[in-house]
């Protein structure tokens, strides 16, 4: 019970923490210049780099910014400017509370749900009840008189 308890709860921290994040591909310079300030710009790079700038500018044919850059599993600080030709794809991301709200309220109301049906229904092990009649067959039926469960029929009695 506690094992279940404590996977809801974490479960429960997950989606509170959660976010969803919106990307959009870039198809004209238009869009880096009317990003809003939250906005990452996320780049594939011809040589296979991926840069993640949460901060940039459009300079010219040029995006100048900071953030990450990955190359063949290894990550590393970027600052510096990247040519547009030098650029195979382009997106960019950020996160929307909408879609959190969307996802993470509904989610949390099932949880607490779940939990609080949990915490107030009595736990009862059947696996470990043994029917107390002699010779007789299955499939037995049993019903929960409040304390345990009691022997109401054999469905193919002997």
């Amino acid at each position: 019970m506690k094992r279940h308890i404590c996977m809801l709860l974490l479960l429960l921290g997950g989606f509170t923490l959660s976010s969803c994040v919106v990307r959009e591909p870039v198809r004209h310079e238009s869009q880096l210049h009317e990003a809003d300030e939250g906005n990452t710009l996320v780049l594939l790079l011809r040589d296979s780099t991926l840069l993640r700038l949460p901060a940039f500018t459009v300079d010219h044919d040029t995006v100048v910014g900071t953030g990450t850059a990955e190359r063949n599993g290894k990550q590393i600080v970027f600052n510096g400017a990247i040519a547009f030709d030098d650029i195979e794809y382009a997106q960019l991301e950020w996160l929307s509370a909408t879609g959190t709200a969307l996802f993470g309220v509904p989610a949390i109301v099932l949880s607490v749900a779940v939990l609080s049906q949990m915490t107030s229904t009595p736990y009862v092990d059947i696996e470990h009840y043994t029917p107390s009649s002699g010779g007789s067959s299955c499939p037995y039926v049993y019903s929960w008189d409040g304390e345990r469960y009691v022997l109401e029929a054999e469905t193919f009695g002997t």
